[in-house]
Protein backbone atom coordinates (compact mmCIF):
# COMPACT_ATOMS: atom_id res chain seq x y z
CA UNK A 1 0.00 0.00 0.00
CA UNK A 2 1.49 3.33 -1.01
CA UNK A 3 1.39 6.37 1.22
CA UNK A 4 0.03 9.72 0.09
CA UNK A 5 0.61 13.09 1.70
CA UNK A 6 -2.44 15.01 2.92
CA UNK A 7 -2.45 18.51 4.35
CA UNK A 8 -5.11 19.45 6.87
CA UNK A 9 -5.88 22.66 8.69
CA UNK A 10 -6.65 22.25 12.38
CA UNK A 11 -7.85 24.72 14.96
CA UNK A 12 -5.03 25.76 17.27
CA UNK A 13 -6.86 24.17 20.22
CA UNK A 14 -7.11 20.86 18.37
CA UNK A 15 -3.43 20.97 17.52
CA UNK A 16 -2.56 21.75 21.16
CA UNK A 17 -4.61 18.75 22.32
CA UNK A 18 -2.91 16.50 19.79
CA UNK A 19 0.49 17.80 20.86
CA UNK A 20 -0.37 17.01 24.48
CA UNK A 21 -0.94 13.38 23.44
CA UNK A 22 2.53 13.36 21.93
CA UNK A 23 4.05 15.11 24.94
CA UNK A 24 2.57 12.59 27.38
CA UNK A 25 3.85 9.67 25.30
CA UNK A 26 0.51 8.42 23.96
CA UNK A 27 1.84 8.86 20.41
CA UNK A 28 5.42 9.25 19.20
CA UNK A 29 4.55 12.02 16.70
CA UNK A 30 1.69 14.28 15.63
CA UNK A 31 1.51 12.34 12.37
CA UNK A 32 1.00 9.08 14.29
CA UNK A 33 -1.81 10.67 16.32
CA UNK A 34 -3.57 11.92 13.18
CA UNK A 35 -3.13 8.62 11.31
CA UNK A 36 -4.54 6.71 14.28
CA UNK A 37 -7.53 9.07 14.48
CA UNK A 38 -8.23 8.68 10.76
CA UNK A 39 -7.89 4.89 10.94
CA UNK A 40 -10.27 4.78 13.92
CA UNK A 41 -12.75 7.05 12.14
CA UNK A 42 -12.76 4.82 9.05
CA UNK A 43 -13.17 1.71 11.20
CA UNK A 44 -16.08 3.31 13.05
CA UNK A 45 -17.94 4.34 9.90
CA UNK A 46 -17.15 1.67 7.31
CA UNK A 47 -17.88 -2.01 7.61
CA UNK A 48 -15.00 -4.29 6.61
CA UNK A 49 -17.07 -5.34 3.60
CA UNK A 50 -17.55 -1.73 2.46
CA UNK A 51 -13.86 -0.98 2.98
CA UNK A 52 -12.94 -4.01 0.86
CA UNK A 53 -15.41 -2.88 -1.80
CA UNK A 54 -13.97 0.64 -1.88
CA UNK A 55 -10.39 -0.60 -2.04
CA UNK A 56 -11.09 -3.19 -4.71
CA UNK A 57 -13.14 -0.87 -6.92
CA UNK A 58 -12.26 2.78 -6.33
CA UNK A 59 -14.42 3.76 -9.32
CA UNK A 60 -17.44 2.93 -7.15
CA UNK A 61 -16.60 5.68 -4.68
CA UNK A 62 -18.41 8.89 -5.48
CA UNK A 63 -16.04 11.76 -6.19
CA UNK A 64 -17.19 15.29 -5.55
CA UNK A 65 -15.20 18.13 -7.00
CA UNK A 66 -15.65 20.88 -4.40
CA UNK A 67 -14.76 23.58 -6.91
CA UNK A 68 -17.45 22.34 -9.28
CA UNK A 69 -20.16 22.77 -6.66
CA UNK A 70 -18.87 26.03 -5.20
CA UNK A 71 -17.85 28.00 -8.28
CA UNK A 72 -20.31 29.87 -10.45
CA UNK A 73 -23.21 30.16 -8.04
CA UNK A 74 -24.06 26.47 -7.99
CA UNK A 75 -25.97 26.89 -4.75
CA UNK A 76 -23.36 26.07 -2.13
CA UNK A 77 -20.21 27.91 -1.16
CA UNK A 78 -16.90 26.72 0.22
CA UNK A 79 -17.72 28.71 3.36
CA UNK A 80 -20.99 26.78 3.80
CA UNK A 81 -19.10 23.51 3.47
CA UNK A 82 -16.54 24.63 6.06
CA UNK A 83 -19.34 25.76 8.40
CA UNK A 84 -21.13 22.42 8.03
CA UNK A 85 -17.99 20.45 8.75
CA UNK A 86 -17.19 22.69 11.73
CA UNK A 87 -20.70 22.20 13.12
CA UNK A 88 -20.42 18.43 12.70
CA UNK A 89 -17.05 18.36 14.46
CA UNK A 90 -18.37 20.57 17.27
CA UNK A 91 -21.35 18.22 17.79
CA UNK A 92 -19.02 15.23 17.97
CA UNK A 93 -16.21 16.87 19.94
CA UNK A 94 -16.98 14.80 23.04
CA UNK A 95 -16.59 11.50 21.18
CA UNK A 96 -13.38 9.61 21.71
CA UNK A 97 -11.88 7.91 18.68
CA UNK A 98 -9.62 5.04 19.53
Amino acid sequence: MSEQRVTVRLESDTLALLQSLVDDGTFPTLADAVVTAVDDLIEAHLTPERADQVLSDPSGVPYIDIDAITVGGAGITAEEIRDSVSAYVEQHRGLRFG
